[in-house]
């Protein structure tokens, strides 16, 4: 594992002490990790005080970590007290599935100080986390937010595409490759660590109906929350400190013993 940096990303970082737990004290680094297939998966840490635990946010279809919402509901949960790592997939401009499940394991791989992780996933980056959920036991728990999990209840312009894309697996090797990888690697019934389910009842893109089926399907712990007024990308950001107090509260209730 390795770490890159520049004397220009170290301006935010207040000190960083490495030993052989965790025990850093981080206001802002920036990280850049090399994945086993030669990609580079770029983010941030944040981190105030020691922690056990990371809080590792993924976002969805050809978002970043730049996105407003993300940005805002980081910056909270940092104000909280919790290290936070936010990053862009190596693959950021095609739907690589496969692929956004094994930077998530990368990630954990450089970060491999801490006890445990959160996965938090908005949107399509929901059903990458669903799905890397069983590939270390260090994953404690899931939060998605607006969650798609691969079905048709969807709207607008997002219904045009997955129909299309739909269409293209019967055609294309790469489209059958994703929906084959799907088809094998989804199972909510297999995911028996407590998972947070949130969703606006105005998102007019992905129907909440998604994160409902979902929901039914676990095994372990859960809590399912609505949001009322934010639109699927969370906008306007009137709710992000509502969204923050409920996965705050929540990841208290499912602190490890």
């Amino acid at each position: 594992m390795e770490h890159f940096f520049t004397c220009a990303e170290f301006v935010s970082v207040k000190w960083v002490q490495v030993l052989s737990g965790f025990s850093d004290k981080i206001e802002s680094m920036k990280t850049e990790i090399s994945t086993t297939g030669g990609e580079k998966i770029v983010g941030e840490l944040r981190q105030k005080q020691a922690s056990e635990r990371l809080l590792i946010i993924c976002n969805g279809l050809r978002s970043s970590a730049d996105h407003p919402a993300t940005k805002a509901i980081t910056q909270k949960l940092y104000e909280h007290g919790h290290a936070v790592f936010t990053f862009n997939f190596s693959d950021t401009h095609g739907m690589n599935l496969k692929q956004q499940v094994e930077d998530i394991a990368e990630i954990i791989n450089h970060f491999d100080s801490y006890n445990e992780y959160i996965l938090i996933g908005g949107s399509f980056g929901a059903l990458s986390i669903s799905i890397a959920a069983s590939r270390s036991p260090k994953i404690k728990g899931l939060i998605t937010v607006n969650g798609f999990f691969g079905s048709g209840r969807v709207s607008g312009h997002l219904l045009t595409k997955y129909l299309a894309f739909r269409t293209l697996t019967a055609t294309s090797a790469k489209h059958r490759t994703f929906w084959k990888f799907y088809k094998r690697e989804f199972h909510p019934e297999a995911i028996t660590i407590p998972v947070l389910v949130i969703h606006s009842k105005a998102d007019k893109h992905v129907s909440i109906r998604q994160s409902q089926d979902f929901y039914s399907r676990l095994a372990g712990p859960k809590e399912f929350r609505t949001l009322e007024t934010s639109d699927h990308n969370l906008m306007p950001l009137t709710e992000v400190d509502p969204i923050v107090e409920i996965i705050d509260g929540w990841l208290a209730k499912t602190k490890a013993k």
